[in-house]
């Protein structure tokens, strides 16, 4: 597989916590081999959000995120 260009994550969750913490990364795993005998891998990106910021810095929003069965993006 290639990958070309900027990754983006999007993710739909439903949390009932006050406020949550979001972390993802994309990993390359390559296989095993005479210079790595048990392989390798290697972080291509790397992100972290905070639920309550996820629409950005500068607009703070709370409304919505803790609505019970609400999913958000």
């Amino acid at each position: 597989m290639e990958l070309t260009g900027c990754a983006r994550l999007v993710l739909l969750l439903s949390c009932d916590a006050p406020d949550l913490d979001l972390h993802a990364t994309l990993v390359d795993e390559y296989p095993p081999s005479q210079e790595w005998p048990q392989g390798f891998s290697m972080n291509l990106a790397s992100g972290i959000a905070r639920a309550r910021f996820r629409q950005g810095h500068l607009e703070h929003e709370v409304r919505g995120w803790r609505v019970a069965g609400a999913i958000c993006q």
